[in-house]
C-alpha cells in the first residue's frame, strides 16, 4: 500500500509553487456565474420590463348582468327617461361591446344635428318676430310662417319629415315654447326701457306702469331699445323696425293681455290704411308707423348722430336678397298675399264655411267680419 505523498496529485502539488497574494485577490472578487432559469428569459439589473407571465390576463364581461340591467333601469326612470328609450338602453347593455360603441358614436352625431336643428329653429322664431311683415304676434299666425319657412329653407330638418306627424307635432310644439320664451323676452325688455326693471307682474296695468316710469332722458331712445331686441340675430336696426318696435312701446300693456292688444293695434292700423283711397294700402301703414316712430323719439329720446348713421345704412342695405331677415320678411309677405287670394276666391264663389251657432259664453270671431269690433278708446294709452 502506497503512502499518501507517492501518489501522483500529492507530489504535483508539492511541486507546484505557492499562490501570489494578487491571485488570491482576483479569487475573491470573481462574479458569481449566472443562474439560469429554464423556461424563462434571463435578466438584467436594469431591467424594469415588467413580465407577462406575473399579469393575470383581464376579465372582460362580454355582457351585462342581470343586476347591472336593473341598475340601469332605475337609474334610467329617475332620470325620467321614456319606455321606448329604456329599453334601448337594456338593447345597448345587453350588445357586443363594437355594437355599443356604435350605437354612442350614431347618438352623439344624431345629438350634434339636433342641436344645429334647434339653433336654426330658434334663429327663425327670433326673425319671424322680428319680422316687419308679421301681421300678428300670438296665436296660429307666427306658428304656420315658421312652419312654411322649416318646409321651405329645411334648416337641417330632414326632407319629408313633416310627413311624420308625431314628429311634427314635437317641431310644432318646440316652436310654441320658442314663441312664448322670445315673447316674454321682448317684453321684459319693453319694460326695461321704460322703468329700468325687467319684472313683469301679469296683473300690473297701465297706470301703475305709468307710476314707475324713468324720467324721459333716462329712458332708452328707440335706437338702444331696437339694438337690445336684435342682439344674436340675423336682424339690423332699421327704421322701418324701429317704427314697428315703437308702436310696441306705445301699448302699455306689461300684463298678460299685451301681445292681444298689440295685434289688435296692428289690424286697426290694417284696416285704416285700406280705407284710404288716394294712396296705396302698404305707404299709408308705413306713415302710420312713422307716427310712433316720431312721437317714441320725442317722449324718449333721439338717436345720436353715429345711431342714425348706422340706421340710415341699413336701410340702405335693407333691399339686399342675400340678407336672411330679408328673406324672412319676403316669405312672410309671400304667404300673407296668398291667403288673402285665396280667401278672396272663396268670398267670390261663395265658398265660405258656414258659421257654427256659437254657444253660452262663446264669442264670435273677428276674422273676416265687415264690421270688427274696434278696441275702446281707454285701451290705447298715450305718455303724456
Amino acid at each position: 500500500m502506497s503512502s499518501p505523498t507517492s501518489s501522483p496529485s500529492a507530489l504535483a502539488a508539492m511541486r507546484s509553487p505557492p499562490p501570489s497574494p494578487a491571485s488570491i485577490r482576483n479569487r475573491n472578487t470573481r462574479t458569481p456565474p449566472r443562474q439560469v432559469n429554464l423556461g424563462r428569459r434571463s435578466r438584467d439589473e436594469d431591467d424594469t420590463e415588467i413580465e407577462g407571465s406575473l399579469l393575470a390576463a383581464p376579465h372582460i364581461q362580454l355582457t351585462a348582468s342581470a343586476n347591472d340591467i336593473e341598475h340601469a333601469r332605475v337609474l334610467a326612470t329617475r332620470r325620467r327617461l321614456k319606455p321606448q328609450q329604456i329599453t334601448d338602453v337594456e338593447d345597448c347593455m345587453n350588445a357586443l361591446f363594437p355594437l355599443q360603441i356604435a350605437r354612442l358614436l350614431i347618438e352623439l352625431h344624431a345629438n350634434n344635428n339636433l342641436s344645429s336643428e334647434i339653433k336654426n329653429i330658434s334663429n327663425c322664431v327670433k326673425s319671424v318676430l322680428l319680422s316687419t311683415k308679421l301681421s300678428a304676434y300670438k296665436g296660429e299666425v307666427p306658428v304656420r310662417h315658421i312652419d312654411t319657412l322649416i318646409k321651405k329653407f329645411r334648416w337641417g330638418v330632414p326632407e319629408g319629415l313633416e310627413h311624420d306627424t308625431a314628429a311634427w307635432d314635437r317641431i310644432k310644439d318646440f316652436i310654441s315654447t320658442q314663441l312664448t320664451n322670445r315673447r316674454s323676452t321682448m317684453k321684459k325688455k319693453f319694460r326695461q326701457s321704460l322703468t329700468g326693471s325687467k319684472d313683469v307682474c301679469e296683473t300690473e296695468t297701465s297706470d301703475t306702469l305709468k307710476s314707475g316710469l324713468l324720467p324721459g332722458d333716462q329712458r332708452w331712445s328707440i335706437y338702444k331699445l331696437t339694438k337690445e331686441l336684435t342682439n344674436n340675430t340675423q336682424a339690423t336696426v332699421t327704421s322701418v323696425l324701429c317704427a314697428r318696435i315703437a308702436v310696441m312701446v306705445f301699448m302699455k300693456f306689461p300684463g298678460e293681455r299685451f301681445w292681444d292688444e298689440v295685434d289688435k293695434k296692428l289690424e286697426v292700423m290694417r284696416r285704416d290704411a285700406s280705407k284710404d283711397a288716394e294712396n296705396d294700402s302698404e305707404k299709408r301703414q308705413r306713415h302710420l308707423f312713422e307716427h310712433y316712430l316720431h312721437e317714441d323719439r320725442r317722449l324718449h329720446g333721439k338717436s345720436t348722430s353715429s345711431e342714425q348713421l348706422t340706421i340710415d345704412k341699413n336701410d340702405k342695405d335693407a333691399d339686399s336678397t342675400q340678407n336672411y331677415q330679408n328673406n324672412i320678411n319676403a316669405a312672410i309677405k309671400t304667404r300673407d298675399t296668398q291667403e288673402e287670394a285665396m280667401e278672396d276666391t272663396c268670398q267670390d264663389t261663395g265658398e265660405i264655411e258656414e258659421e257654427k251657432p256659437m254657444g253660452h259664453g262663446q264669442q264670435q270671431s273677428q276674422r273676416g267680419s265687415s264690421t270688427p269690433v274696434e278696441p275702446s278708446d281707454g285701451d290705447f294709452q298715450e305718455d303724456d
